[in-house]
């Protein structure tokens, strides 16, 4: 069996470990977080490695493909082959958000083969809602068929973008990006890469751009933005950031 034909199985896998997770993570929504790490920008919560082992444990109980994923995965982004097929979890997009109530966060899970993305999930886990979808096919919103706006024209349309904690913020370098965002009708700052590409694929919002992102953020968002009849352009220079 190829890759592709096995991946409707996947799938299955997929939208139950975003969903286990995504109880956890509600289950401790709302108290004081316990951090473990805050380095300059970045911020890592207990329920950010809890999540992903809990994740984890599906995905490898279940299949035999390796994952690449923001805390402890098999493999890490310095081996990963991108012709290769392979899972890319992050457990919790939006961690600041989470851990001061901002309902901006998810569970994200994609699974990429041959250099393009085959699927994607994404559990909004605070609003109870699963946003899943097969490259090639269609993307369900809890059972119902959601597509991108179709809208092309920047000045119609609304953008969510972001500061990344990779990116650079030389003066230079902010000034171009704010002179991009200009163009646009609406830009939307959500603090959560993977949840913006939700938003996208469901017709919310009309794109997404964001420089020096990590690979894990936006991997499922993206597989939902093509299925949803949508385009996308990653930078491939650097695999560490896109």
């Amino acid at each position: 069996m190829n890759v592709i034909a096995e991946s409707k199985g996947l799938l299955e896998i997929a939208e139950y470990a975003a969903r286990e997770a995504g109880k956890f993570l509600k289950g401790e929504y709302g108290d004081e977080p316990e951090i473990n790490s805050q380095i300059g920008k970045d911020i890592k919560l207990r329920a950010d490695e809890e999540s992903e082992q809990l994740v984890l444990s599906i995905l490898k109980e279940n299949s035999k493909y390796p994952i690449l994923t923001e805390e402890s995965g098999e493999i890490s982004d310095d081996e990963i082959q991108f012709e290769d097929s392979f899972w890319v979890v992050d457990p919790l997009d939006g961690t600041f958000n989470y851990s001061r109530a901002i309902p901006h966060c998810c569970t994200s899970i994609g699974f990429w083969s041959q250099g393009k993305p085959v699927f994607g999930v994404l559990d909004h886990f605070l609003e109870g809602i699963t946003v899943s979808g097969f490259v090639g096919e269609t993307v369900h919103s809890n059972g119902d068929v959601v597509t991108t706006s179709g809208v092309l024209s920047a000045e119609k349309a609304g953008l969510a973008s972001g500061f990344p904690v990779n990116r650079s913020f030389e003066n230079e370098d902010v000034a171009s990006f704010l002179k991009m965002l200009t163009s646009f009708k609406k830009v939307r700052f959500l603090g959560s890469a993977a949840s913006s590409l939700s938003y996208v694929a469901q017709g919310k919002l009309d794109a997404y751009f964001e420089e020096d992102i990590m690979f894990w953020d936006v991997a499922a968002g993206l597989a939902l933005v093509e299925a949803a009849g949508g385009d996308f352009n990653l930078n491939w220079s650097d695999k560490k950031k896109w």
